[in-house]
């Protein structure tokens, strides 16, 4: 599958070398492989949040973290309710939706 990326990885607030390390990510092909996993996850476990992805997944939290957003800038995944984290606690988080 390729992939869109129109989320930018880098803020403009951002020191230039995020932005090298954000082109190298996207240029070496980690970027889209980190999304395809994360994407194939979420299919499997709709309606979770990201760090109860990563625990029925064992993809790390922050790669999870990470290319949610992306793969929503890609129209790929939505937002669904806020709830209670089951692994956060008492912490409340979005919920993902692959679409």
């Amino acid at each position: 599958m390729e992939f869109k990326n129109r989320e930018a990885i880098a803020r403009g607030v951002d020191f230039v070398t995020s932005h090298e390390s954000a082109a190298i990510l996207t240029a070496s092909g980690v970027r889209d492989a980190q999304k395809q996993q994360v994407l194939a996850a979420l299919r499997q476990h709709p309606g979770v949040t990201g760090r109860e992805l990563a625990a029925v997944s064992g993809i790390p939290h922050m790669v999870c973290w990470r290319r949610l957003p992306d793969l929503r800038a890609d129209g790929l995944v939505k937002n669904g309710i806020i709830r209670k984290c089951r692994i956060a606690g008492n912490r409340r988080a979005i919920t993902w939706w692959a679409r």
